[in-house]
C-alpha cells in the first residue's frame, strides 16, 4: 500500500508540473526527440540542422519558465500571457535563423551566454525586485536540482542494468545508441518533470523555511575557512612579488577571478544566517573589502597580456567577468544592507552585453586584432590605400609569427574576410605571394622539435560506387572483416592491407600519401580543404579512396616524422 501511495504521489506531482509548465515540458520533450533522431541519422548537414533545432528548443525552456513564473506573480490576463509565449516562439525562430546559422565559435559562445542569462532570469523573476527570501528560494531550487540529478542517475543506472541483463541473458543485442537514447529520455523528460514538480509555488513563504543543516555545516566550517586560507596565501604571494620585483604570472588572473566568483556565491548562500551567526556577519562585512585589492592585481596582470597580444574573446570574457565581480564586491563593501538579487540580475546583463552589440566580445576582439595586424603592416610599408603590398624589407621572425597567429585567429574563430587589409580571395596557403614568406617551418627552432597538426573537416562523404566505408579510429583497434573481405591497418608502420580470403588485394604504406600533403602545404598546424587530402588508387582487384582527417607529426631540422594518421577509407571490390 505504501508503494502504491508513493507512486500515486509521484504521478500527481508530475501531473502538477505538466499542468503548471505545459510549454516548458513540451520543449524539453521536443529537444529530447530531436537529440534522439540526431543520434540515429547520417549525414553531417542533417545532423547539424537537427542539432541547431535542438539548441533552439532548449533555449525556449528557460524563456517559457520565466514567462510562466512572471505571470503567476503578476496574475495578468490570459491574452497577455499567451501573447508573451507567442512572442517568445517568434524570437526563438529568429534566433535559429539569424544567430545560430552554424556550429562556429561565435554562435556557440553566444548561445552559452544567452542560456546562462535566461536561466538566471528564471531564478530571479519570481522575486524581482523587492521581495524577501530570495536566498532561501535559490537554496531550495538548487537542492531540488541536486535531488533530481541523483534520482535521474539512479533511474538510468537501473534501466541500463535491466538492458544489460536482457542483452547478456536473452541474447537481444542492445546498442550503445539505445543506452544513449534512454539517458536522453531520463534527462530530457523525467528530470524536468520531477524538478518542476518540486519548484516552490509563487505564494509560498520561503523565508520561514529552516536553513538546511548540511549546507550550513559545509559552508561555515569547511568552505569559508578554506576561502580565508586561500586569501592569506594570495596576499603572501603578492608580498613576494613586491620583494622580488617580479610581476605576477598570468595564471594568477584566473586563480583570483574564479576564487572571487566562488566567494560571491558563498556570501549569497550564507546571507540568511547573518543575523544569527557572528562568523557569517564578520565574513560578509570584511571579505569583500579584502578581495578588492586582489581583483585589482588581476586586472593589472590581464592588462599586460592584452597590451602584448590584443583582445580575443577569451580575454574579453575574463575582463567582463572581472568587472562584474569587482562591482559586486564593491557593492558588498559599500552597501549597509545589500540585496542579493543584484548578483543574478547584473550577471545576466553582463552575459547578454558581452555577446550582443558593437561592444560585444566579437566586435572588440576583431577590431583589436585588426589594429595589431595593421600596425605591423604599416611598420613594413605594406599598406597601399586599403590593400596590402609586399613588405619593403625582410619581416623579423617574431613579427612573422605574430602575423600568422593573427590570421590563424581569424580563420579559426571568424573569417579571413574580416581582416580589413587582406584581398577578398586570400587563403593561408597564399601567404608567400602576399607577405613574402610561407607558413612552412616558420615556427621551427634550429635543433628543436616542432609539432605539427594538419587537419580537415569532412562534413559529408559521397559513397556512391563504393562498397565499404571505414574509419581509422576503428581500424587501429583490430582488423575489420566484412564477408570475405578483411581490412588491416597498423598505426606503428602506417601499413594498410586489404585481403580477400587468403589473397592480398591491396597493400601500401599510407605515409607516402601524408608526405605528399606535407610537400604541398608544409609541416605546419592548419586546416586544409578536403580535396587536398583525398587520394584515389586502384588495381585489377580493388579501388580505394583515402581521405585524411588529420596528419600529426614532428619536424626536426626539416626531418619529418609522422605520429598519427586519421582517415576515412572507401573501398570498391572489382571482382
Amino acid at each position: 500500500m505504501k508503494l502504491l501511495a508513493l507512486l500515486r504521489t509521484g504521478l500527481f506531482s508530475l501531473y502538477q508540473s505538466v499542468k503548471r509548465f505545459p510549454l516548458t515540458i513540451f520543449l524539453t520533450t521536443a529537444t529530447t526527440v530531436l537529440l534522439i533522431i540526431t543520434s540515429r541519422v547520417d549525414g553531417a548537414t542533417t545532423i547539424e540542422t537537427l542539432g541547431r533545432l535542438a539548441m533552439a528548443t532548449a533555449l525556449g525552456v528557460p524563456i517559457t519558465l520565466s514567462i510562466a513564473l512572471a505571470f503567476e506573480r503578476m496574475k495578468s490576463s490570459r491574452a497577455a500571457e499567451y501573447g508573451s509565449y507567442a512572442l517568445a516562439f517568434c524570437l526563438l525562430i529568429l534566433y535559429y535563423f539569424f544567430l545560430l546559422p552554424e556550429f562556429g565559435m561565435v554562435p556557440i559562445t553566444r548561445y552559452i551566454a544567452v542560456t546562462i542569462a535566461l536561466y538566471l532570469a528564471f531564478l530571479f523573476v519570481p522575486y524581482f525586485f523587492n521581495r524577501s527570501g530570495f536566498e532561501m528560494y535559490v537554496i531550495k531550487v538548487l537542492s531540488k536540482l541536486l535531488v533530481t540529478a541523483i534520482y535521474s542517475a539512479i533511474l538510468f543506472a537501473g534501466l541500463a542494468l535491466t538492458l544489460l541483463t536482457i542483452d547478456l541473458l536473452l541474447g537481444i543485442n542492445v546498442s550503445f545508441t539505445f543506452y544513449t537514447n534512454v539517458w536522453l529520455v531520463v534527462a530530457g523528460v523525467f528530470a524536468p518533470c520531477f524538478f518542476l514538480a518540486g519548484l516552490p509555488a509563487i505564494n509560498q513563504d520561503i523565508e520561514k523555511e529552516t536553513y538546511p543543516a548540511v549546507l550550513k555545516v559545509l559552508l561555515l566550517y569547511i568552505v569559508m575557512p578554506i576561502i580565508l586560507t586561500y586569501t592569506v596565501i594570495l596576499y603572501i604571494y603578492f608580498l613576494k612579488t613586491l620583494f622580488t620585483l617580479k610581476w605576477p604570472e598570468g595564471t594568477v588572473s584566473h586563480l583570483v577571478l574564479w576564487y572571487s566568483v566562488f566567494s560571491a556565491g558563498v556570501i549569497f548562500l550564507v546571507y540568511p544566517l547573518v543575523r544569527d551567526n557572528k562568523f557569517v556577519k564578520f565574513f560578509t562585512a570584511w571579505f569583500p573589502k579584502l578581495v578588492l585589492p586582489a581583483i585589482m592585481v588581476m586586472f593589472m596582470a590581464i592588462a599586460v597580456r592584452i597590451n602584448a597580444y590584443g583582445f580575443t574573446e577569451n580575454r574579453y570574457f575574463v575582463v567582463a567577468l572581472g568587472v562584474w565581480i569587482f562591482g559586486v564586491m564593491l557593492y558588498y563593501s559599500l552597501a549597509k544592507k545589500f540585496k542579493n538579487i543584484v548578483l543574478p540580475v547584473s550577471l545576466a546583463l553582463v552575459a547578454l552585453l558581452a555577446v550582443m552589440g558593437p561592444w560585444s566580445a566579437y566586435s572588440v576582439s576583431r577590431n583589436s586584432q585588426n589594429r595589431r595586424f595593421e600596425t605591423l603592416a604599416a611598420e613594413y610599408n605594406m599598406v597601399n590605400g586599403n590593400t596590402l603590398q609586399k613588405p619593403d624589407r625582410e619581416i623579423a621572425l617574431e613579427d612573422k609569427k605574430t602575423i600568422i597567429s593573427i590570421l590563424e585567429y581569424f580563420e579559426r574563430s571568424h573569417s579571413l574576410r574580416e581582416v580589413r587589409l587582406l584581398p577578398s580571395n586570400f587563403e593561408l596557403i597564399n601567404m608567400e605571394q602576399v607577405f613574402g614568406f610561407s607558413r612552412e617551418n616558420i615556427w621551427a627552432i634550429p635543433g628543436k622539435q616542432v609539432y605539427f597538426h594538419l587537419h580537415t573537416q569532412v562534413k559529408s562523404l559521397d559513397v556512391r560506387d563504393y562498397d565499404l566505408l571505414l574509419n581509422s579510429d576503428n581500424l587501429r583497434q583490430e582488423a575489420i572483416t566484412v564477408g570475405t573481405l578483411t581490412v588491416k591497418y597498423s598505426p606503428e608502420d602506417m601499413e594498410l592491407k586489404v585481403l580477400g580470403g587468403n589473397q592480398e588485394l591491396y597493400a601500401n604504406s599510407l605515409q607516402r600519401f601524408a608526405e605528399q600533403v606535407v610537400e604541398r602545404h608544409g609541416a605546419a598546424s592548419l586546416e586544409l580543404p578536403v580535396e587536398d587530402v583525398t587520394f584515389v588508387e586502384e588495381n585489377e582487384n580493388i579501388r580505394m579512396k583515402l581521405i585524411f582527417t588529420r596528419i600529426t607529426g614532428v619536424n626536426e631540422a626539416n626531418q619529418i616524422t609522422f605520429d598519427d594518421l586519421g582517415f576515412y577509407l572507401l573501398l570498391k571490390i572489382k571482382h
